[in-house]
């Protein structure tokens, strides 16, 4: 059995432990000022990623906006589905089938957004942001005889599209000293 003075040492390692675990903490954190926002992101279509970018403090996040104003213009295409086989037939004549499967997707963007300093200097700011994503599937299929040596061929041939285009628009106005914000978001229904 433990001697009662054992037990209260181990205790106390753990207070002292848990104090400088706290004062680490608190070191580590004190470093790194608060107030500067950090932040990542990244845009993916289908699985893949075709953007990312990032911020460390506000003067990196507000000369991204500035830079942003120029617009996005994103797009990204791929083949999915692509495959073939060619069956020989009692006839002799070989009867080939094919299907091919491509996507498109496009984002595009607008932003019109002001000088932070000039938010800064007057109270009073207009934004406005537009997106216009696009999207299309396309599968090609084909089923065909060929009589040889390009004697006669014969066949018939598929094509399925479906494609969707639409657009979001978003404005936001702050006026600091009327105190009032308003935002309006603009969609087809």
């Amino acid at each position: 059995m433990p001697r009662e003075d054992t037990f209260h040492k181990i205790l106390l390692g753990l207070r002292r432990n848990k104090r400088q675990a706290q004062q680490d903490f608190g070191q580590a954190f004190s470093q790194r000022r608060p107030e500067e926002p950090r932040g990542r992101w990244n845009l993916r279509l289908f699985g893949k990623d075709v953007h990312y970018g990032g911020f460390d403090g506000l003067g990196q996040l507000a000369a991204g906006a500035i830079d942003a104003s120029a617009g996005v213009d994103l797009a990204r295409s791929s083949v999915f589905l692509d495959g073939g086989i060619v069956l020989p037939t009692a006839a002799g004549i070989p009867l080939s089938v094919a299907v091919n499967g491509t996507y498109s997707a496009r984002i595009t963007s607008a932003l019109d957004a002001p000088d932070p300093a000039e938010y800064f200097r007057t109270g009073d700011a207009e934004a406005r942001l537009a997106l216009y994503p696009s999207a299309s599937v396309e599968v090609v299929g084909h089923m065909g005889v060929d009589a040889g040596a390009g004697a006669a061929r014969t066949g018939l041939r598929s094509v399925s599209r479906i494609h969707s285009s639409t657009f979001a628009d978003a404005s936001v106005s702050v006026r600091a000293y009327g105190n009032s914000v308003t935002a309006a978001v603009h969609m087809p229904k």
